[in-house]
């Protein structure tokens, strides 16, 4: 294990906190229990909370997305008087929305035809989500990130292979029954990359970077090399903090070692923004860092926190394998709201949240539902298909809060949070982005 000298109170508080902070990144709970292993027990394995003493309670949770649902559905399960207070008049889903023909709406004129304006794939590092797919029996194909040759692969009639979680405790979680036969198809390289009016396939950048690197004005070993393998070329530096390369492969280090690894990323890098890192620690030029930024599609990303680019390269690239639900992901929350049709009420924005805090004397004065005498939660919504209506108050003896930040900071929580937390709700950035939808005829590719 690394020895970590430090020489001030403030110095080992600030390394506290970055265990801290490890811990809960990794989902390390007490006494080095893998916490998702009790996730998967909770959601798949059994469907139900564990066993509880706790009397019957009215919850209220504020979002109709996947989080809120899937809380809803195991707290409904579990005995509790659960309602779930969703925004949106029409539909259930949260960032989860497909485009697809309805009894009111036709957007393509192929009725089987349809589109995801949010949330599109599933990664292989997502357990608890591809496993409550397949355990609500809607299925799952492969989604290519890049494109492959039709003629490889296993077919469509080739079960797809197991859920799998590898733990850090040494445990394999599996969920469903092994497929042998699954093969992946292969990647072709294929679409095209044109920039400063210079136009290449994919592989042929791969194998030849210069035409394109020149458009940037890159010279040296810089001209020569891929921009992508100039980013991961700087980020396996980073991971050899809490990782070694073994045959190929990322192995992470023994337990102790794993997390003190983490805890440094985050001491190190956690002032950087992307585009520092590849500047400062990295080395490259500006002109590489704007090639990176362009062709690597991180150009609104690079004055981001540095972290926010680490976690998510590792989560969107062409290594990964992906699955999608046949008939669009808005077929997981339907199936979701199944069960809860009682319980989820549609068009009811909430604008204030009371709470009652114990660590105060006495409670702020307001709806006079909230105190040590009555509930522990009041919450107003406004209808949002009528906002003329008088706002309408819930009240219960605990509140789950499942909406964005983007959407908390328009609410008045009261008594107030704390500091550091307003800042968080304020401050967390949210990155926009655009899907253009296009139907033809014919495919003319």
């Amino acid at each position: 294990m690394t020895d970590i000298s430090r020489d001030s109170s403030a110095t080992r508080a600030r390394w506290q906190t970055c265990l801290k902070l490890a811990r809960e990144l990794l989902l390390v709970g007490p006494d080095g229990k893998d916490l998702k292993l009790d996730y998967l027990h909770t959601l798949i394995d059994t469907g139900r909370l564990g066993p509880t003493h706790h009397p019957r309670k009215k919850i209220l949770v504020i979002g109709a997305g996947i989080t809120g649902l899937v809380a809803g559905r195991l707290l409904k399960d579990a005995g509790h008087d659960v309602t779930i207070l969703e925004a949106n008049a029409s539909r259930v889903g949260g960032r989860v929305k497909t485009f697809r023909a309805t009894k009111h709406h036709q957007p393509f004129d192929d009725p089987a035809q349809y589109a995801e304006a949010g949330a599109m794939r599933l990664p292989d590092f997502h357990p608890l989500v591809l496993a409550l797919v397949d355990k609500l029996g809607l299925g799952r194909r492969q989604f290519y990130n890049v494109d492959v040759d039709p003629g490889t692969g296993s077919g469509p009639d080739v079960p797809v292979p197991p859920v799998t979680y590898s733990s850090f405790t040494g445990r394999t979680w599996t969920y469903g029954d092994d497929s042998p036969d699954f093969r992946e198809p292969d990647k072709r390289g294929n679409s095209w990359i044109r920039t400063n009016r210079v136009q290449v396939r994919r592989a042929d950048y791969t194998a030849g970077p210069e035409r394109i690197n020149e458009g940037f004005h890159l010279t040296g070993d810089e001209v020569r090399a891929p921009v992508v393998k100039m980013v991961d070329d700087a980020l396996e530096t980073v991971r050899d903090y809490y990782s070694d390369l073994v045959d190929g492969r990322r192995v992470n280090k023994p337990f102790e070692e794993w997390i003190e690894g983490w805890a440094r990323v985050i001491r190190d890098f956690d002032g950087y923004s992307m585009g520092g890192f590849l500047r400062d620690h990295a080395g490259l030029s500006d002109e590489a860092i704007e090639a990176v930024g362009t062709l690597e599609n991180m150009s609104s990303r690079l004055h981001l926190s540095f972290f926010h680019s680490f976690l998510s390269r590792s989560d969107i690239n062409p290594g990964v394998r992906y699955w999608e639900i046949p008939g669009g992901s808005r077929r997981l929350p339907h199936a979701l709201h199944q069960g809860l049709r009682d319980e989820v009420r549609l068009g009811h924005r909430m604008i204030r949240l009371e709470y009652h805090d114990p660590s105060r004397d006495t409670d702020p004065e307001g709806t006079g539902a909230v105190g040590p005498d009555g509930w522990g939660v009041a919450v107003q919504t406004v209808a949002e298909n009528d906002p003329q209506a008088p706002p309408r108050l819930w009240t219960a003896d605990l509140a789950i809060v499942t909406v964005p930040f983007s959407a908390l900071r328009f609410v008045e929580i009261v008594p107030s949070m704390s500091y550091k937390k307003r800042r968080a709700v304020i401050e967390t950035h949210y990155d926009q982005a655009t899907k253009v939808l296009l139907e033809f005829s014919r495919r003319w590719w």
